[in-house]
């Protein structure tokens, strides 16, 4: 079996079962991806139409891979170098609002969406998204924090028999955004 990345994905692809609801990815060929690159003319970073229309195959790996202003991998790498250069254990953070970073995340996201039979987005859907990521990850670990130290206080108490399971339902029919049920009695098959 090959080693490495490659050997992982075909590895992967070898696997039926994990296909069996979802179409199989199809790996890129990113050499013949760039030989029928050729003579292909990138659409201007500046441009309304390199934020707002979702890129095609050839302008996505251009932007992933290829030596220009928005050329997102070698812009970071070069980033990165030179940030370890004060702190060699320092990474790179993303924000939304920084063009490589952005950049990057848009070509390798839509990449992966290729792969996967998945639409690709634009790069304003992706930083719009990308905006609304942090906010929801800050509010759902919230509300789960907060579950938690009222179930803390119902142990500190000696209140175990008032414990319940708590769960976070969204959308659907649902009047009551949690809901919770009693801990289930344990196993007689565990020991």
């Amino acid at each position: 079996m090959a080693a490495g990345p490659d050997g992982v994905i075909r590895r992967l692809l070898g696997v039926d079962d994990l296909w069996k609801t979802h179409a199989r990815p199809t790996p890129l060929d990113f050499d013949a991806v760039r030989a029928a690159m050729a003579g292909f003319v990138p659409a201007d970073p500046a441009s309304l139409a390199f934020d707002q229309t979702v890129w095609d195959l050839s302008m996505t790996v251009h932007v992933f891979l290829e030596r220009l202003a928005a050329a997102s991998a070698k812009a970071l790498s070069e980033r990165l170098l030179e940030h370890r250069k004060a702190d060699a254990a320092c990474a790179l953070s993303f924000d939304k609002d920084d063009e490589p970073s952005l950049n990057f995340v848009t070509a390798a996201a839509n990449l992966r969406a290729r792969c996967f039979h998945i639409a690709a987005r634009s790069r304003f859907d992706v930083k719009q998204m990308a905006g609304n990521i942090i906010p929801a990850i800050a509010t759902t670990n919230a509300i789960v924090a907060g579950m938690i130290v009222m179930l803390a206080f119902k142990v500190l108490a000696g209140a175990i028999g008032a414990c319940k399971n708590t769960f976070v339902q969204y959308g659907g029919e649902r009047t009551h955004l949690l809901s919770s049920e009693p801990f289930a009695p344990p196993s007689a098959d565990c020991s």
